[in-house]
């Protein structure tokens, strides 16, 4: 900022020049800014921060990185091209005297309201998402209920106003309500990432900033594993993102009332379809079979796979961050949980997260960790812990991916035991037990799985095909060094053969029907 030339190495032009002036950098040494808004200069590798640049021809970013610059531009402009004249960014408001929220000028602004639902009871959050939604979204779109509730957001399923078909005809919209921010905010809030960029315009000095997770749908917009984005609305202190939905049919031809209070919304709850659904915890038990897993397992590694071409990366590949259809077509969601690499060490981490909700993700070095006796103190029920364990973000993402197809194969997490345990519960019950000793009890069995994870080979059931088998023992490999990269699991037999599999029963049902 100070020296912009210098900035300009890892910054896009106007994002440095805008932090520039939020944080008072013409005042300031480039040692002094660099002291005094330290972390700021952890956004060297977001996407963010880079965005504009990477897709600009001439720019500094995209002759440093041409094949990324590359990849991101032809994907960028084919969903754009495929929008032809149709705007992505439709609130025109300003709000309490504020210049439009996706503009240049709004960035200035600074929103402190705190934005965890958690923290706001439900029922109260979803009537202020509710009625803060913009008035221009509500005059293009029925809102049917409530899809979800989740941390940070509320997500609303919807139709368009002007789609006059009958309703189980209609094409229906997630419309996922949050709070909005600007880049001051980030700044001031010490944010791990900046949460707006602008769009691209070949135009100079044209900005409309919309949220990072609307940008990656645009990005995305090529996949069929991703929703497609339809338009964003910010509205002051609210953003809501609009997609096309996943839902299955149930849902779909539910009655709705668009005037019902938001409390019958949330009593109705109009469930999606997601890898949970599948899954008989209390039992351990699946509802799935391994030609259906593997159609799932195999568009997951898609999605994951075309990430990976723009050097980003889903950190939380868990069940309820992908939707499922009645065809069990794949939808990966919540793409604000993405990490993007301008270089491979940016997917390098000093420390590993742990969550006591997702034990059942335990690697075996987490695990070797964990058992040290400096932690046999450690309260683990708080929420995320930073543990002193270098690893690669890419790397735990596929053994994250491991886990999900582990579980829905079986009904249980890798290493757990396959018998259910009313006193035990689930892997993620470990921290809630009702009593001291109770807790106890599930802290005992959470450290014996961890020495199975540590010393045992991984257990696998005798109804699965070889190529199967194979798969698994080779994501689950113990020495992280040795595991199969993306590129070697897309070759493996194992992904892609559902289709085959499918191809294989219709000749089977056509030769019988033949020979009747």
């Amino acid at each position: 900022m100070a020296d912009d030339n210098r900035n300009q190495m890892f910054w896009s032009r106007e994002f440095a020049r805008l932090v520039g002036v939020l944080t008072s950098a013409h005042l300031l040494s480039a040692a002094e800014h660099r002291q005094l808004w330290a972390h700021v200069y952890t956004w060297e590798s977001s996407l963010a921060a880079l965005i504009h640049d990477l897709l600009q021809p001439e720019s500094l970013l995209a002759a440093e990185h041409p094949q990324l610059h590359e990849v991101l531009s032809r994907r960028y402009y084919a969903s754009m091209q495929a929008r032809t004249e149709t705007e992505i960014s439709k609130c025109t408001h300003e709000v309490d005297g504020e210049p439009r929220t996706d503009s240049y000028r709004y960035q200035q602004s600074i929103h402190y309201k705190d934005s965890t639902i958690r923290r706001q009871g439900d029922e109260n959050v979803c009537d202020t998402y509710r009625a803060s939604i913009c008035p221009n979204l509500d005059d293009d779109f029925v809102l049917r209920g409530l899809l979800g509730v989740g941390t940070f957001g509320v997500a609303f399923l919807a139709h368009k106003r002007s789609d006059t078909r009958p309703p189980k005809q209609q094409k229906l919209y997630a419309i996922k309500v949050e709070t909005s921010s600007t880049i001051n905010t980030d700044i001031r809030k010490r944010t791990s990432d900046p949460s707006v960029a602008p769009l691209y315009y070949q135009q100079p000095h044209q900005f409309r900033y919309i949220p990072m997770e609307a940008y990656l749908l645009l990005l995305t917009a090529g996949c069929r594993r991703f929703p497609m984005l339809d338009s964003v609305y910010s509205h002051g202190k609210y953003k809501a993102t609009v997609m096309e939905a996943t839902v299955p049919n149930e849902v779909r031809e539910k009655n709705y009332d668009p005037y019902a209070e938001t409390k019958d919304w949330l009593k109705k709850g109009l469930q999606p379809l997601d890898g949970s659904s599948y899954l008989l915890s209390r039992e351990k038990q699946t509802g799935l079979n391994e030609v259906t897993v593997c159609q799932i397992a195999t568009q997951l590694l898609e999605a994951t796979s075309y990430l990976y071409d723009m050097r980003l990366c889903h950190t939380d590949i868990s069940h309820v961050n992908y939707l499922l259809d009645d065809a069990f077509n794949t939808t990966l969601i919540d793409l604000g949980l993405i990490h993007f690499g301008l270089r491979d060490a940016d997917f390098q981490k000093s420390h590993t997260p742990y969550i006591p909700n997702y034990e059942k993700f335990m690697t075996p070095e987490l695990a070797t960790e964990l058992l040290k006796p400096n932690y046999d103190n450690t309260n683990f029920s708080d929420g995320t812990v930073q543990i002193p364990l270098r690893h690669d973000v890419r790397g735990l993402t596929l053994w994250q991916l491991g886990c999900i197809i582990y579980e829905l194969l079986h009904g249980f997490a890798p290493w757990e035991e396959p018998n259910p345990d009313p006193d035990i519960g689930r892997l993620s019950d470990w921290p809630k037990g009702r009593s001291a000793a109770q807790q106890a009890r599930r802290m005992r069995k959470i450290r014996e799985r961890r020495q199975r994870v540590i010393r045992e080979e991984l257990p696998v059931s005798e109804d699965l095909s070889q190529d199967c088998v194979d798969m698994l023992r080779a994501m689950f490999t113990k020495d992280p060094e040795e595991r199969p990269k993306l590129q070697e699991l897309l070759s493996m037999p194992w992904f892609g053969q559902s289709s085959y599999w499918v191809e294989m029963d219709t000749l089977e049902i056509r030769r019988q029907a033949a020979t009747g």
